[in-house]
């Protein structure tokens, strides 16, 4: 787990790099605003999980916690980095 707003451009642009290989549909898509929104609205229920190999990002996701329920809620995996699923290991941490 790492600091939202210094991991920001890292998660923005991951997730964005996934949505495109995946030809995500428009509305999977959100602009630097929402999550900067996020960020001040939601930051105390939100926590950035990463995966770093070399000190770069291999993949990132947002988990928001409620009540002590943690979910995956928005996350990428880079295109270079998909060979070694990053994501899983993520997620079983």
């Amino acid at each position: 787990m790492v600091p939202f707003e210094q991991y920001f451009d890292d998660l923005f642009n991951t997730y964005n790099e996934t949505m495109d290989r995946v030809h995500a549909q428009k509305l999977y898509y959100f602009d630097r605003d929402f999550f900067s929104s996020w960020l001040k609205n939601l930051n105390e229920y939100t926590h950035l999980g990463i995966v770093e190999f070399e000190d770069e990002v291999m993949c990132a996701c947002l988990f928001t916690e409620c009540s002590g329920i943690v979910q995956s809620c928005l996350r990428g995996t880079k295109n270079k980095f998909l060979k070694q699923s990053p994501d899983k290991l993520l997620l079983e941490s």
